[in-house]
Formats: structure tokens, C-alpha cells, sequence
């Protein structure tokens, strides 16, 4: 948002405006004579509607008459808050704040009844409404992920987003708060999780320097988009911003947000300031439910076709389930954070996963590798963030509830019935979540990355041993066999065959 400076002196020497030292502009004068208990009524057309500066009315009295009391107000066109300044025996002061985008025909009146005492002779005193035309700053703040620049009027409500920088963008196995140069490997890809912050040309520019701020939160500054050179000093001359382009900087949210826009920076120059913000989301692994039925889950997985899924693979979670369908169940929860993070619209989460399976079947003694496409056998892609097991989004339930989202797995077969002797299933993965800051849906498919990885990895396993069931009627069923069934967290060596 631009910011703005109160002007903090305007001299006017009866009635002859006066062009402050370091070449500001002087300010639109407008004289009004009043005599003593006199009504001062004015309205001023704001010649630069666009700006968003503000306008400082002052009543002054020429000496020797003294402004001793009085009341006034300030009524505009647009419902703008004025706040009263400054009320002495000297002037009577009025600024208005910005306020996001003024109308083309904005017009702001003034108006008072002042009392004024004089030795009684010469002319009544001459009161000058003085329109000030104020410093601008322009500080502005794009989303991560090489998003789109926060408007204007909601870089302080809304702010910027990204991923706090706790993951692993250029797969070179460093966290990323902790690299200093995230740069593509063979296993990842360049950073994406700054934020651009752009320091524009000052309005007018007297020359010195620009200060920036860091207000709160937890981020540093780099000159570049993968890092690699770190921005200490953060006072910058006005020469080195570019007029229209201004100076590009990055923002890395080095930790996750204590609570939604805690980032917040701050540009100065000659009294005005302006001010972006910004939050750090991530969202952590909270429950592993690998036991029980469709009663164990947590009340906040309310979404019906979730809800669904799991109870067309059986509704049970662990190994217990052999008929009529024989699979393993998982069920995972993620708290996304910070607080209520789910309630910001273009803050969207996407629980994904990637995996390496092998299995055998054997018919008598006879024994062959499943092969199932796109199931088994599989092994990890090679980037890291790039999945192989999210081809659908019926298993997951991203829309946080109470900080909440959710996602669910059934690895094993879809019937009951053993039409072979014996099959072995290993399957190893890893859960995360990922986000986009855009506002736009996942695409749910395999494939390369979307979004940011905000999320620990989570590492999980699944194994399962079924032989046929020779005490069944025909069509024969499964039955476990022996202790390589569970589904737990944690990886484990997929091995050869038993």
C-alpha cells in the first residue's frame, strides 16, 4: 500500500504559499477571509484523485489576532475517516487517511466556527486552507510459487502467502531455510517459495535513501530468487530504484507463521512509510489411524465423498479386513497452520503421495511378479516432490476443518475371492501436503510438481501376505498368512521374495 506523510510544516506568510527546503512542491493554497465568529465554509475539488495523498486542511490566523477556540469538521464525498490533528489557539488541523481507491470527482469540504481575539483594529485576519500534497512511498509484495503482486488495497488485510521454507525445493536433501543456494538438482527444481518484494521510486524523490523494516515475523532478504547472496543492509538510494520497475528483492518466510500476516515490512522515506504483510504456512502430520472402522474418524473428515470412499473399500482400517474386500487401511491427519489458514481463499492444500511397490504371485509353484499398471511394480520418481499415487481425490478431504485435512488409502484388492495360491504385496510411501497460493484447484494426476511441498514427509508402509483359504466354499476366499501384514508408518526394505 503507498504510504504517506503528515507534511509537518507548511509555512504561509499572509497568504503567499512558502516551497519547503529539499524541493517539495508547494501546496494548494486556497484563502478564505472570516472575521471573528465568523463561519469558514470550503470545498476543495482534489486535483490528483489517483494519488491517494492526503489533504491537510489548516486555519491559521495572521498575527496579531490569535485563534483562541473552536469546532470544526471535515465531510468528503466518499465517506473517508477524518482525524483531527491538531486543535490550538494556533490552528486547527485536519488530515485525511488513506483509504484504497478515491472516485474520479472526490471533493472534501471543511467547515468551523473559531473565535478570535485581536487588539480590535486593522483588517479581519486571513484564515488559508492549506491542501497538502504529501510524500509517497510505494512498497509492494507478490504471493510465492512466482505469484501475482498483492493489490494494493490488500497487502495489509489479505498480504502475500507462501510456503514457509521448510522443505526441500532443489532436492539436494538440505532443508531450504538452511541453503543458501537453492538451485535446480538432477532431484528437484530452482526455489519457488520467495516472495518478491518490489521498493519503488519515491514521489517526489529528494535523493538519500530508502529504509526498509523488518516489523515482525520471521524471514530474511535475498537479492536473488534462488538465494545465493544475502541483503543485509536495508538502507537503499533512491538512484538504485528504477523508476516505474522499482528494486526487485526476495522474501524468505524462514519459519511458519505464527499466526496469519505476522510478516510484516515496512518502507520509509522523509516520514512516510508503507507497510506489506504476509504469512508462512505449513501444516504437520497429527494422526496415523490405522485401527478400528468408520467410527475412530476424527469428527473435522465431514466430506461426504470421503467419507464414501472409505466405506466402499469396507470401512475398516489396519489388517484385520479379509472379506469382501482384502486390503490394508490407513487413514491420515494433517494440521494445517497457521490458525484458521483454511478461511484465506487462495490458499489451497492438496494431500499427495509417491511410492515403490513389488509383489509375487504363485499358483503351486509357480511364481510370477504382479503386474498391475501404474501400481506394481513402481519405484520412486526421481524428484522429490514429483508423485506417483494421486490419481484420484476421493481419498482425500482438503478443505481444512478446524485446521484439519485429511486423506485415506486402501492398498490390497478389491474382492475377496483368491483366484491364485498365494500373493505378497510391499508397498512403501510418502504422504504430504503440498499448497498453491493462487487460488487454483490441484490437478489430482500423477506427474511433475504443483505448488510447494508444506508439509514434513511422512513415510509409511504397507505389506501384505494372503494365501488361499482352502477351509472356504468355492469361490475360494484369502486368508493371512503369518506375521508380513501391517500397515504402519515408516519405510522398510521392499526385499526379494519370501
Amino acid at each position: 500500500m503507498r504510504g504517506l506523510a503528515r507534511i509537518a510544516a507548511l509555512v504561509v506568510l499572509y497568504g503567499l504559499p512558502f516551497v519547503a527546503a529539499g524541493g517539495e512542491p508547494a501546496p494548494d493554497l486556497i484563502e478564505v477571509q472570516v472575521a471573528p465568529g465568523d463561519s469558514l465554509v470550503k470545498s476543495w475539488p482534489e486535483r490528483d484523485p489517483n494519488a491517494r495523498r492526503p489533504l491537510k486542511f489548516i486555519a491559521t490566523p495572521v498575527p496579531p489576532h490569535r485563534f483562541v477556540a473552536g469546532s470544526a469538521k471535515v465531510v468528503d464525498s466518499a465517506g473517508f475517516t477524518w482525524t483531527e490533528n491538531a486543535n490550538t489557539e494556533t490552528k486547527a488541523e485536519f488530515t485525511r487517511a488513506p483509504n484504497g481507491k478515491e472516485p474520479k470527482d472526490y471533493r472534501a469540504t471543511f467547515s468551523g466556527v473559531f473565535k478570535v481575539e485581536g487588539p480590535g483594529t486593522g483588517p479581519p485576519p486571513t484564515w488559508t486552507v492549506v491542501t497538502g500534497r504529501g510524500q509517497l512511498v510505494d512498497l509492494a509484495i507478490h504471493n510465492g510459487q512466482r505469484g501475482s503482486e498483492v493489490p494494493e488495497d490488500k497487502e495489509e488485510t489479505v498480504g502475500a502467502f507462501t510456503a514457509a521454507n521448510l522443505n526441500d525445493t532443489d532436492g539436494d536433501t538440505k532443508v531450504d531455510n538452511g541453503d543458501d543456494d537453492v538451485t535446480a538438482t538432477a532431484k528437484g527444481r530452482d526455489e519457488v517459495d520467495l516472495m518478491r518484494l518490489v521498493l519503488r521510486k519515491p514521489d517526489p524523490d529528494r535523493g538519500g535513501k530508502v529504509k526498509l523494516k523488518i516489523k515482525s515475523g520471521n524471514v530474511k532478504l535475498w537479492k536473488f530468487e534462488t538465494k545465493k547472496e544475502p541483503v543485509t543492509d536495508l538502507e537503499f538510494p533512491t538512484s538504485d530504484l528504477p523508476l516505474g520497475t522499482g528494486l526487485a528483492l526476495w522474501v524468505e518466510a524462514t519459519a511458519i507463521s505464527a499466526d496469519k500476516r505476522d510478516i510484516e515490512i515496512e518502507l520509509s522515506y522523509h516520514g512516510a512509510k508503507d507497510t506489506v504483510k504476509a504469512t508462512g504456512v505449513w501444516a504437520k502430520k497429527t494422526l496415523f489411524l490405522n485401527a478400528g472402522d468408520q467410527t475412530n474418524i476424527p469428527a473435522d473428515a465431514d466430506l461426504p465423498a470421503f467419507k464414501a470412499n472409505i466405506a466402499s473399500f469396507g470401512n475398516k482400517f489396519g489388517v484385520a479386513h479379509v472379506s469382501p474386500l482384502t486390503n490394508n487401511g490407513m487413514l491420515m491427519e494433517f494440521q494445517v497452520m497457521p490458525k484458521d489458514i483454511g478461511n484465506e481463499s487462495q490458499v489451497v492444500f492438496d494431500v499427495t503421495r509417491r511410492k515403490e511397490s513389488i509383489g509375487w504371485d504363485w499358483t503351486g509353484e509357480n511364481r510370477v511378479e504382479v503386474n498391475i499398471l501404474d501400481v506394481v511394480p513402481s519405484t520412486f520418481p526421481p524428484k522429490v516432490e514429483d508423485t506417483n499415487d494421486d490419481g484420484l481425490n476421493s481419498d482425500e478431504d482438503n478443505a481444512p476443518m478446524k485446521d484439519h485435512i485429511y486423506s485415506s488409502d486402501f492398498p490390497g484388492f478389491e474382492t475377496d475371492v483368491a483366484d491364485r495360491d498365494r500373493t505378497v504385496l510391499r508397498f512403501n510411501f510418502t504422504e504430504f501436503v503440498r499448497i498453491k497460493v493462487d487460488g487454483a484447484a490441484f490437478k489430482n494426476q500423477n506427474g511433475d510438481a504443483e505448488g510447494s511441498r508444506s508439509s514434513e514427509e511422512v513415510p509409511w508402509r504397507s505389506r501384505m501376505d494372503v494365501v488361499k483359504d482352502a477351509a472356504t466354499a468355492a469361490p475360494r476366499k484369502w486368508k493371512r498368512n503369518g506375521a508380513d501384514n501391517e500397515i504402519v508408518e515408516g519405510h522398510k526394505a521392499l526385499g526379494g521374495p519370501p
